[in-house]
């Protein structure tokens, strides 16, 4: 996991991006899913994750949940939501006046972490490529919405 200039350790959480790939998709997951166009948009869907040490643990940790080619984690910590998309917590480190941090965290964003996402808007782009042929082929998804939804 990226380890920033502070010592703070973050991980990014696709969640909400598997969450629109997954049917059914409703008309909300579809328009969600049809505003990324690239890896920028896919940003605003990625959430910041903390690790932090267990000792630190509350109710709000969770245990590390990682791909198998992720970073390592570091040893004894947990998962702390920060509840925050990637531009929110750039945001907030930048009014906290933490720039080492920030141009690390845009540093990582820009090689390694757009490099392991690939895959992901990738997949965006082909769940969209057919969402728009179904529309094209006259089995428009808006009516397969109104009538149950895509599985």
């Amino acid at each position: 996991m990226p380890a920033l200039p502070s010592g703070t350790h973050i991980a990014f959480d696709p969640a909400a991006i598997f969450s629109l790939l997954e049917g059914p998709h409703t008309v909300d997951k579809v328009v969600q899913l049809m505003l990324i166009r690239n890896w920028a948009d896919m940003q605003y869907l990625l959430e910041i994750i903390q690790l932090v040490p267990i000792e630190e643990a509350d109710e709000t940790t969770l245990p590390i949940l990682l791909s198998d080619d992720s970073l390592q984690a570091p040893e004894g910590h947990v998962m702390r939501p920060t509840d925050m998309s990637v531009p929110e917590y750039l945001h907030s480190l930048e009014v906290s006046k933490l720039k080492a941090d920030h141009e690390a965290l845009v540093a990582e964003l820009n090689g390694r972490a757009k490099d392991h996402f690939a895959f992901l808007l990738e997949r965006v782009q082909q769940t969209q490529k057919l969402l728009l042929e179904m529309n094209v082929e006259g089995s428009h998804w808006g009516h397969h919405l109104a009538n149950g939804g895509l599985s």
